[in-house]
C-alpha cells in the first residue's frame, strides 16, 4: 500500500480537525462574521445547553469538572487560529471593546 494513502486516510479521519469544525460551524451560524469577545461565546453557549454552540464547545479540551474554562479556550482559538476546517477559519482581530475572535470562510486554499 501506499504511504500517503494511510497519510491523507489520516488528515481526513482527524478527531481534532472535526471537533474544530464543528465549533466553527455553529460558531458561524450563531455570530455570522462579527468578531465576539470569548466571554461572549462563552455567555451564549452556557445560555443554550441545548445548542449546538454548547454541545461543539464541551466536545473540546477546554473544560474544567464541566465547565467551560475561559483561559483553555483562549489557548485553544491561539492554538487554532489560521487553521481551516471545512472552509472556515478562526482569526483573531481586535475590536472595539477588547480582543475578539470571528469566523470567516476560506476559498480556494488547501484544508490544513
Amino acid at each position: 500500500p501506499d504511504p500517503a494513502d494511510s497519510l491523507l486516510h489520516q488528515l481526513r479521519h482527524d478527531l481534532d480537525l472535526t471537533a474544530l469544525s464543528d465549533l466553527l460551524k455553529a460558531w458561524r451560524a450563531e455570530f455570522g462574521y462579527q468578531p465576539v469577545p470569548l466571554r461572549k461565546v462563552i455567555k451564549t453557549a452556557t445560555d443554550d445547553m441545548d445548542g449546538r454552540l454548547y454541545e461543539a464547545m464541551m466536545a473540546l479540551p477546554i473544560t474544567d469538572r464541566g465547565y467551560i474554562n475561559h483561559s483553555k479556550f483562549g489557548w485553544y482559538l491561539k492554538k487554532n487560529a489560521g487553521r481551516i476546517a471545512d472552509g472556515y477559519v478562526i482569526e483573531r482581530v481586535n475590536s472595539r471593546e477588547r480582543l475578539a475572535w470571528k469566523v470567516d470562510m476560506v476559498e480556494d486554499r488547501a484544508e490544513d
